[in-house]
């Protein structure tokens, strides 16, 4: 039976699920990322369609404005209370260790690479990067000894006035980390705003293996023990009993711990407060505790680039921009089976030809062949369809709205168009503008 906080923890996320994925289905968000990565054929023979993708063009545009490199970390003194010199030189001297480490940091955590992917996330969705401070763990070799001081005699706890033991673990491998979240593992409370403020709690979904929840020193045994594995293929099969079910029942152990679990690790705004549920358990996995120090309210830097009036989920500045991109597709493989449809036809008068074995020069004769005839008239070209030229204002026109939607003229991509120096003068202002507020 599970527990109430279990049962509560779970609606709300199940909640929260229900309320991205309806964001997700109306922004389009997963046709934003096929369209990105070429998949826009919504059917046609492949020798008949063309893929002009204006989407990836844009984001090769964007991204090396918005981070192109990494930033450089200065630490200094600001103001000093302090007119003592040894301080202030001690202090410009831990500044620049911090300096140092920080600029070290950020090369050896690839900052960059997950930044910039990060960034990609918010083109088509959000981007959310998770910084923490983490730790391996080893037993205490003096685990539950009590701790003694350099007299040989036991300390306690002032408060309590209970004997201090050393602990059963002690942290190791101790490091700084940055994560790069898939969006589609992360979520906002279901009544959350726009604005952090309003936001009761985020979560954030990991999958692992049940031997490795239990191997996972932080979630309670029983509590994963109780979750029924998600398995590839899940197949109800009659229970067996005497040898044959203990058989059954080791490969079906071994099963279990092989099978997939699905983990929200929480951080609840309101009450500054971090747990940990397993969907489909018994009881919670991590009690909720306060949150690890060094943490405020959550580890996570979300990027999001068009807020919305009443939710947190923004607009993805991909969406506005797939139909135009579908009609664009559409408009150019149109122009590409006219071409294939009407190749060069010829009409002919049999009983105006010398030899009906001319014929042969019409069906594979190279240019400029000879064809011998007995009168005038005898070979006649047949005209092809004409070429309606608003297929290609069609074109042109869609190009125009794709510009205006992301913001990124054949200037930003590279290709001189402007008429004059004013007008190029007046798009380059109005790029920088654009480009500072995204940056930003």
């Amino acid at each position: 039976m599970a527990s109430e906080l279990q049962k509560k923890w779970e609606e709300r996320i199940q909640c929260a699920k229900k309320t991205r994925e309806e964001w997700a289905a109306e922004f389009k968000v997963q046709m934003g990322r096929d369209y990105f990565e070429g998949r826009q054929n919504p059917g046609y023979p492949e020798d008949e369609w063309i893929t002009v993708n204006k989407i990836y063009s844009h984001l090769q545009a964007q991204l090396p404005l918005l981070y192109s490199m990494d930033p450089y970390f200065y630490v200094k003194l600001k103001k000093s209370f302090s007119v003592d010199p040894q301080n202030i030189a001690l202090m410009e001297a831990k500044g620049k260790t911090r300096q140092a480490m920080l600029n070290y940091l950020k090369g050896e955590l690839k900052l960059k690479e997950k930044a910039r992917l990060g960034i990609q996330d918010a083109h088509f969705a959000y981007g959310v990067l998770k910084v923490r401070r983490a730790a391996d763990s080893k037993k205490h070799p003096n685990a539950g000894e009590p701790i003694l001081d350099d007299d040989g005699n036991e300390l306690k706890d002032e408060q309590t006035g209970q004997v201090m033991t050393y602990p059963e673990t002690l942290p190791v491998n101790e490091r700084y980390e940055i994560h790069r979240i898939h969006p589609d593992d992360f979520l906002f409370d279901e009544d959350a705003g726009p604005l952090e403020d309003s936001w009761g709690f985020l979560a954030q979904h990991t999958r692992m293996t049940k031997a490795e929840a239990l191997a996972d020193e932080r979630y309670k045994t029983k509590a994963v023990k109780s979750i029924d594995p998600k398995q590839k293929a899940d197949g109800k099969k009659e229970k067996k009993t005497g040898i044959i079910g203990s058989i059954v029942e080791k490969i079906k152990g071994k099963a279990d711990e092989e099978g997939y679990v699905d983990i929200w690790e929480i951080y609840d705004l309101k009450k500054r407060e971090f747990l940990a549920m397993g969907e489909d358990a018994d009881d919670l996995l991590i009690e909720p505790r306060n949150c690890p120090p060094g943490i405020e309210k959550h580890p996570f830097c979300i990027l999001r680039f068009t807020l919305r009036d009443a939710s947190p989920y923004p607009i993805p500045p991909v969406s506005p921009a797939l139909d135009p991109q579908k009609e664009y597709s559409l408009s150019r493989s149109r122009l590409l089976t006219h071409r294939k449809r009407f190749n060069r036809k010829y009409e002919v008068v049999t009983n105006k030809l010398e030899d009906e074995s001319e014929l042969s020069k019409i069906e594979s004769g190279d240019d400029g062949a000879l064809i011998r005839v007995n009168a005038l008239g005898a070979v006649n070209a047949i005209q092809d369809a004409p070429l309606d030229q608003q297929g290609l204002q069609e074109l042109m026109l869609l190009n125009n709205d794709l510009i205006e939607i992301f913001g990124t003229p054949n200037q930003a991509r590279g290709i001189a168009s402007s008429d004059s120096a004013t007008e190029a003068s007046i798009l380059d202002k109005r790029m920088e503008v654009r480009e500072g507020d995204r940056m930003s």
